[in-house]
């Protein structure tokens, strides 16, 4: 992604370039977002934990962070644990409602079949 921004010149390609660009994961991202709109005010307090859940197509990407101050006093966000992301998303979700509709619906047939045409 670094390569990217410098073809399309966002950056130039030398250190000094470099360093104004910074990546996060995606969960950082809704983390800093949420924050901006005043979302977790309630929540943002020291010693609070925040889990973040990006629950997508495919996957579910969860991230924990919580609010400590440094040895200067600043406050900050602390991711506690690693990422983590499960392929549960809402494809496999709509997947395993198929399957049970279609087994619920061949029972039902073998119902309907047994209770009139025996």
């Amino acid at each position: 992604m670094r390569e990217a921004a410098v073809t399309a010149k966002i950056i130039d390609n030398t250190p000094a370039g470099h360093a104004k660009l910074s990546f996060v994961t995606e969960g950082e991202a809704s983390l800093h977002f949420v924050i901006e709109h005043g979302v977790l005010t309630e929540a943002l307090k020291p010693g609070n934990g925040i889990v973040v859940v990006d629950a997508g197509g495919g996957t579910i990407d969860l991230s924990t962070y919580k609010q400590t101050k440094t040895a200067s006093g600043a406050t900050v966000l602390e991711e506690i644990v690693a990422p983590e992301c499960i392929f549960q998303g809402s494809v496999f979700v709509t997947l395993r409602a198929r399957a049970f509709l279609q087994c619920m619906s061949f029972l039902f047939f073998l119902v309907f079949v047994e209770t009139y045409y025996t």
